[in-house]
């Protein structure tokens, strides 16, 4: 499968936050895994180090903790995601609330105090201004698709389920599946299948 996401890095386990650590968030594991997820880092990309002196918006400038403006650094990260972005062909994004290059609802007030107002980063409203689909990471896996597939084929005359026949190279089964598979608001796909069909259910599916 192709990437059909890019996720901020810190949220599939990369030591790339300003104190060197990560925000790391099993949930993504399975869409790592199938090679449908890649990393991004914004503020790496902009030429940051590891570790890094915190910084929050304040208007339209961003401060480190020092008072350095690092504003430039910012908007080269989120010129240089957005490449990214062309280069996968991609137009979904999700990254770290709050964060001064990442946040999509919310960021910090800039006062360092931990007061959370709303606000959205700087790489955010870039892609935002350029058509990209931004989602926070608070905000994805929202629902669960139930997949109903419990029938017993007595019109097609089959022998057997037809949710495994022949569907464009895949079972039916697997085709009505592959696009909740592949959604990262999906939560779980469940399903409702007879008993004598879960074996091959499980060894087509997963």
């Amino acid at each position: 499968m192709s990437v059909k996401y890019l996720v901020s890095a810190c949220l599939l386990g990369k030591k790339v936050k300003y104190n060197g650590e990560s925000n790391y968030d099993e949930r993504f594991d399975y869409f790592q895994d199938k090679g449908l997820v890649a990393p991004i880092c914004p503020e790496v990309l902009g030429g940051l180090p590891i570790p890094r002196s915190p910084s929050e918006i304040m208007i339209n400038t961003v401060l480190n903790k020092d008072n350095i403006d690092v504003t430039e650094n910012y908007i080269q990260g989120a010129s240089k995601t957005y490449q990214v972005c062309m280069d996968f062909g991609v137009n979904k994004v999700v990254l770290k609330e709050r964060s001064p290059s990442c946040g999509v609802h919310q960021i910090y007030d800039g006062s360092f105090t931990n007061t959370v107002v709303k606000g959205s980063g700087i790489t955010t409203r870039f892609l935002q201004e350029n058509d990209i689909n931004v989602y926070s990471n608070e905000e994805i896996f929202k629902y669960d698709a139930i997949v109903v597939a419990a029938g017993k084929s007595e019109r097609t005359h089959l022998k057997y389920n037809k949710i495994f026949e022949n569907c464009l190279n895949r079972s039916c089964i697997q085709a009505a599946c592959e696009k909740f598979l592949i959604d990262i608001m999906c939560n779980k796909v469940i399903i409702v299948a007879n008993k004598y069909d879960i074996p091959v259910l499980f060894i087509i599916c997963f």
